[in-house]
């Protein structure tokens, strides 16, 4: 699985450089973003080359990837830790059960002794 992520990334680097490198004179091209908010400012930015701009987006989408995947991880962790949490208490309980002996004598005088209150009463 590891040899496939790298080749997949390999392949990705390989391509990006491709499209760029065929589309310079394209992505060299300045383009002015402009921001036009109804009866209150108009925004305009500095010139910028397109190739900015894809990298740009390109960035912010990977940092958005990044940030929700390490949220996934900090919740998988956390209940990876419930988890364990509950199995150890759940492995002493089983344990303490085991060593504690079993007692057939008073589990049967119990039940014969209510057997004899219940004969008595009716």
């Amino acid at each position: 699985m590891r040899y496939l992520k790298v080749f997949v990334l390999a392949l990705f680097f390989v391509v990006s450089i491709l499209f760029f490198s065929q589309n310079n004179q394209i992505l060299a091209q300045s383009l002015v973003l402009k921001l036009d908010v109804p009866y209150i400012a108009e925004f305009r930015s500095v010139p910028l080359p397109l190739y900015l701009l894809v990298l740009g987006g390109f960035l912010f989408g990977s940092l958005l990837t990044l940030a929700y995947l390490a949220a996934d991880k900090i919740k998988a962790a956390k209940k990876l830790r419930e988890c364990r949490t509950r199995m150890n208490g759940l492995e002493q309980e089983l344990n303490s059960l085991r060593t504690m002996p079993i007692n057939d004598e008073s589990y049967s005088s119990d039940e014969t002794a209510k057997e004899g209150e219940d004969a008595a009463n009716v």
